[in-house]
């Protein structure tokens, strides 16, 4: 593999969680003055003689309007109680909060490869990228209950079970309302539950759902995601995930960045797919080695960016068709790939000046 791409696959996916990983960091918020417990603040205090117990078991309503609170009081919640074989969360009122933002994320951290120590970290999940470690630590691996959540009101589950070891059974949550999926399962390296039902008709944001979900292999083949405009990350590292995504309506989809990238075991058809309005396919399919669908037939004349799309892919198709009228880079697209200059004389008689500069298979 090429230590150059390999560095710009790095830089790039460490960017993105370094810029969520303040919120990956659990800290203890302040802790205001004892008020009613169904209100927008926790406190250990306001629980008094109920703190310790198995509060599943109690008649109290625990209501949360805040992500926030919710995250400390399951974190304290957990904690105390982390010597039981199941551990039963359905007592909770979530049907007032908009974002589970962060409420199951772990700690997320990236460590230089020489100043990783093995033992340090044997416990955690590590994902190696070229020089660098992602680190996730989770704050509970214990068996969670919150099948019967009500999340009909949820918005938003960015980063929700983020760097998570958690596989919990979310199979019948309500997400009709949910927009913004941004991270939800990404390093939650156990995550496999079946999410197959989920509601997804108002999603506008896949970036990084699955991305390092290594474990993830679930079928997605009847999510409605035609309201979807990023797919950046979706499926990066996902190694396990080969689901049928032949009928995905991806027509408002613009970014397609690392979508595949290292999905080894991903070969679904995409042969149409309606990618018209997707500028940027930088390193869409990078060493995704099982896939080999035929995309001769994909409209990418509004693509401005085709970097790395197929570096180190193992199939080849005829793209001689494919208009590149708006292409501006294109470098290293066909590194390392199957795919061969000759392959190409018809772009190189249609856009002979375009076609010497976009440096295909250069790194």
């Amino acid at each position: 593999m090429s230590k150059k791409l390999k560095t710009i696959l790095t830089s790039t996916f460490i960017t993105v969680t370094l810029s969520i990983g303040s919120y990956f960091v659990y800290k203890h918020f302040e802790k205001s003055k004892p008020k009613t417990f169904i209100n927008p603040i926790y406190s250990r205090e306001q629980l008094g003689e109920l703190y310790g117990k198995d509060l599943s078991k109690v008649k109290e309503k625990f209501i949360f309007t805040k992500s926030s609170d919710l995250k400390l009081f399951i974190s304290d919640y957990l904690d105390y109680n982390k010597l039981r074989d199941r551990i039963d969360l359905n007592f909770i009122d979530v049907s007032q909060i908009k974002d589970l933002n962060h409420v199951f994320s772990g700690e997320f951290d990236v460590i230089e490869k020489d100043k990783f120590k093995e033992e340090d970290f044997k416990n955690l999940n590590v994902v190696q990228i070229d020089s660098n470690y992602s680190v996730c630590k989770s704050p509970f691996s214990y068996n969670i209950d919150i099948s019967r959540w009500d999340t009909r009101n949820v918005t938003t589950l960015g980063y929700t079970f983020a760097c998570s070891l958690v596989d919990f059974n979310i199979s019948n949550w309500n997400t009709s309302n949910v927009t913004n999926m941004h991270g939800a399962f990404m390093l939650a390296i156990n995550f496999n539950s079946d999410i197959s039902n989920w509601n997804t008709e108002r999603v506008t944001s896949l970036n990084s759902t699955f991305a390092g979900a290594k474990s993830f292999a679930g079928d997605l083949s009847k999510w409605n995601v035609s309201n979807v405009e990023d797919l950046n990350y979706t499926f990066f590292q996902a190694r396990e995930f080969n689901s049928d995504l032949s009928n995905w309506d991806v027509s408002n989809v613009t970014n397609m960045r690392f979508t595949f990238a290292l999905a080894e075991k991903f070969t679904s058809d995409l042969s149409k797919w309606k990618v018209s309005n997707v500028r940027s396919f930088f390193a869409t399919f990078a060493w995704a080695y099982n896939f080999y669908s035929d995309l001769s037939q994909w409209n990418v004349s509004n693509a401005v960016i085709l970097n790395y799309m197929f570096a180190f892919t193992h199939f080849s198709t005829n793209l001689n068709d494919w208009n590149l009228s708006s292409v501006k880079y294109a470098q290293g697209t066909f590194l390392n790939s199957e795919f061969r200059e000759s392959d190409f004389v018809t772009w190189k008689n249609k856009v002979p000046s375009l076609y010497s500069k976009l440096r295909l298979f250069e790194e």
